[in-house]
């Protein structure tokens, strides 16, 4: 899981244009301990992570922190990272679709307070669809802004 935040880290640093060098006056951290981070050695301390955040314009990087460890993996879904924000928006409004369309299913297993055996399968498939949702929504939160701006085509 470390070598997984590390990757994220190189990702970001990269997708800024610094060098493991130049991160040292950034983040007051020396270029050893950067690589460290980058190759899974060591898991970034929090502070050094929020100063990623911000200095690398990576709002994504804190989400992966914190699916870096069990508890985040199995509670946090996967979210794709360096996604624009038109492909992530349009990703949730299909993952807004399923859980709408599953809204129904989901009131009538639940309407009891219990799971039934048989209702276990669709309240599994509604989890899953609420979980994607989740995702999605994350996505364009952590969206990341395109280098260079998409001209629209007007219409005369």
């Amino acid at each position: 899981m470390k070598k997984t935040l590390g990757k994220y880290c190189a990702i970001a640093r990269e997708d800024a244009g610094f060098t493991q060098e130049a991160t040292e006056t950034v983040l007051l951290v020396s270029a050893r301990s950067v690589s460290a981070y980058e190759r899974g050695e060591t898991l970034p301390p929090a502070d050094i992570v929020m100063l990623m955040i911000e200095k690398f314009n990576a709002p994504w990087l804190g989400y992966q922190y914190l699916r870096c460890n069990e508890v985040g993996q199995a509670l946090l879904p996967d979210v794709p990272i360096n996604r624009n924000l038109s492909a992530s928006i349009l990703d949730l409004q299909v993952e807004m679709d399923d859980v709408i369309n599953s809204q129904n299913a989901l009131a009538k297993v639940g309407r009891d307070d219990t799971i039934t055996e048989n209702e276990h399968p669709i309240f599994d498939k509604c989890k899953c669809e609420i979980l994607e949702f989740i995702g999605a929504a994350f996505s364009v939160i952590t969206a990341q802004k395109r280098k260079t701006p998409v001209i629209a085509h007007r219409r005369n």
